[in-house]
C-alpha cells in the first residue's frame, strides 16, 4: 500500500525515493511489483533506481520481469543498460513480459538496430498477442527499414493469421511515410478481407497516403458500397487526402454524403469540401446536407461550401433560399456560407441584410461579419432599401467611416457618391422617390442617434 501511495505522487523527495528502492529491494513479491510500479510512474529515475528496475527485470519470477518492463516502458529516453536489459528480456519464456517488451520499444522514438531487430522478432512470436503489439510499436516508426516492412507485409499477406494481427500489420503500413508497390498490394489485398475490421483499417491505411496508384483508388471506391458503415467511413475519410479526386471518386463521396449513418455523411462532407473545385451534383449534395436534421452533419456541410470561394450560381440561390429557412441554425449556416465567398451579387447582400436583423442573435451576429467582408459592395445597393435597412448600414458602417472621413458620403445629381478604397464611386437613383427615402431615413437615424445631419 505504501508503494502505491508513493506511486500516485508526481514528484518524491530523496527520502520518499530511496524508500521506493528499498521496497524494490524487498523480499515479499507484491510490494516489489509495486514499488516497480511507483518507480515507472516517474518523470526520471536516479541510477540506483534503474539498478533496481535492471535487478527486478532478471527476477526468477516472471511476474516481477513484467512489472521491470512496463516501468522501463513508461521512459522513452533509457540509458544503455536499461535498454540491453529490455531487449534481453524480448526472448523472456513468458508471453506477457514479452508483450510488454514490444510495448516499451514501441514508445521509444528512435530505434537502435538491436531494438529494431528485437521488434522484428517479437512481431513473428508464436503469441498473436505479442505479435499485434509488436505490429503496433513498428507503426510508431514512420520510416521502417526493408526487413522491417517486409515483416509488416508478411503479417498482412497470411490468410491463416488472425484478423487482429493483420489489423495491425495494416495500420503500422498506413504509418509509413512511404510504401514499397509490395505493401500497397498487400494493403489493396486486406480491403479485400472478409473481417470487416481489417477491411477498414486498410482503407485508412491507403487514406494516410496522398499519392495513390489507379488500382488503390479504384479499391477506396469499390469500399465505398461496403456493407459496414465503419468501412464506408474510413473510405470517406480516406478521399479526405486527396484534393483532386477523379469523376468516379467525386461520384462515391456524393453517395457517401447521403449515407444512412450521420458519420459518413460528415466524413463526405468534409471530403467534398477539400476538393479544389467541385461539379454541380456536388454542390446541390453539399447544399442538401445544411439542412440535415443533424448539426454536426450541416455544419460540415456548411464549412465544405465556406472553403469554395466561387459558387456556381445555382449553388448561391440555394443559399439565399436556406437564409429564409425556419431554422435558426439553418439561417446561420446560410450567413455564414454566403460570407466566404469572395464576391456576392445584390440579391445575396439582400439576404444577409435581412438576417442581420434577425431575431436570432447567432444569426444576425453571422449576417454582421459576412457584412463586413462585403461593406464597399454594400454601399452600392444604398439607394434601393428600405428605411430600417438604411438605418442598419448607416449605423454600423457609415458612422464608423464619419471619424475616418469628413464626408463619407453625399447626393449629387441624384447620385449617391462615397469612398472606398479605390476612391470616389456613385451611385445613381433609380427615381426621385427612392432618393427622398433614402435622406429621410439618413436623417431619422441621425436624430435617434444625436448626430448632426450630414451635408447631404
Amino acid at each position: 500500500a505504501a508503494a502505491s501511495a508513493l506511486g500516485q505522487q508526481s514528484s518524491l523527495p530523496p527520502e520518499a525515493l530511496q524508500a521506493l528502492i528499498a521496497l524494490a529491494k524487498g523480499s515479499t513479491k507484491y510490494v516489489r511489483r509495486a514499488a516497480a510500479s511507483a518507480l515507472g510512474q516517474h518523470s526520471s529515475l536516479s541510477p540506483e533506481a534503474l539498478q533496481a528496475l535492471i535487478a527486478l527485470a532478471k527476477d526468477d519470477d516472471w511476474d516481477m520481469r513484467h512489472a521491470a518492463a512496463l516501468a522501463l516502458g513508461e521512459h522513452s529516453s533509457l540509458p544503455p543498460e536499461a535498454l540491453q536489459t529490455l531487449i534481453a528480456l524480448a526472448t523472456d519464456s513468458a508471453e506477457y513480459v514479452r508483450r510488454a517488451v514490444a510495448s516499451a520499444l514501441g514508445e521509444h522514438s528512435s530505434l537502435s538496430p538491436e531494438a529494431l531487430q528485437a521488434l522484428i522478432a517479437l512481431a513473428k512470436d508464436s503469441a498473436e498477442y505479442v505479435r499485434i503489439v509488436a505490429a503496433d510499436a513498428l507503426g510508431q516508426h514512420s520510416l521502417l527499414p526493408p526487413e522491417a516492412l517486409q515483416t509488416l507485409i508478411a503479417l498482412a499477406k497470411d490468410k491463416n493469421e488472425d484478423t487482429y494481427v493483420r489489423h495491425a500489420a495494416a495500420k503500422a503500413l498506413g504509418q509509413q511515410s512511404s510504401l514499397p508497390l509490395e505493401a500497397l498490394q498487400a494493403l489493396i489485398a486486406l480491403a479485400k478481407d472478409e473481417d470487416r475490421n481489417v477491411r477498414c483499417a486498410a482503407a485508412s491505411a491507403l487514406g494516410q497516403h496522398s499519392s495513390l496508384p489507379l488500382e488503390a483508388l479504384q479499391t477506396l471506391i469499390a469500399l465505398a458500397k461496403d456493407k459496414n458503415e465503419n468501412v464506408r467511413y474510413a473510405v470517406a475519410d480516406a478521399l479526405c487526402q486527396h484534393s483532386s479526386l477523379p469523376p468516379e471518386a467525386l461520384q462515391a463521396l456524393i453517395a457517401l454524403a447521403k449515407d444512412s449513418a450521420e458519420y459518413v455523411r460528415i466524413a463526405a462532407a468534409k471530403a467534398l469540401g477539400q476538393q479544389s473545385s467541385l461539379p454541380p451534383e456536388a454542390f446541390q449534395t453539399l447544399i442538401a446536407l445544411a439542412k440535415d436534421k443533424d448539426w454536426k452533419v450541416w455544419g460540415a456541410a456548411a464549412k465544405a461550401l465556406g472553403q469554395h470561394s466561387s459558387l456556381s450560381p445555382e449553388a448561391l440561390q440555394a443559399w439565399i433560399a436556406l437564409a429564409t429557412d425556419e431554422s435558426g441554425e439553418v439561417r446561420r449556416t446560410a450567413a455564414g456560407a454566403l460570407g466566404q465567398q469572395s464576391s456576392l451579387p445584390p440579391e445575396a447582400l439582400q439576404a444577409l441584410i435581412a438576417l442581420a436583423t434577425d431575431k436570432n442573435w447567432e444569426v444576425g451576429r453571422a449576417a454582421a461579419s459576412a457584412l463586413d467582408k462585403h461593406r464597399w459592395t454594400l454601399y452600392r445597393l444604398l439607394p434601393t432599401l428600405n428605411r430600417k435597412q438604411i438605418a442598419l448600414i448607416y449605423t454600423r458602417y457609415l458612422l464608423q467611416q464619419r471619424f475616418d472621413q469628413s464626408v463619407p458620403f453625399y447626393i449629387q445629381d441624384s447620385t449617391l457618391c462615397f469612398y472606398n478604397t479605390e476612391g470616389l464611386q456613385s451611385v445613381p437613383f433609380n427615381h426621385a422617390d427612392s432618393e427622398v427615402a433614402f435622406k429621410q431615413a439618413v436623417q431619422q437615424t441621425q436624430q435617434a442617434l444625436g448626430i448632426p445631419p450630414s451635408p447631404t
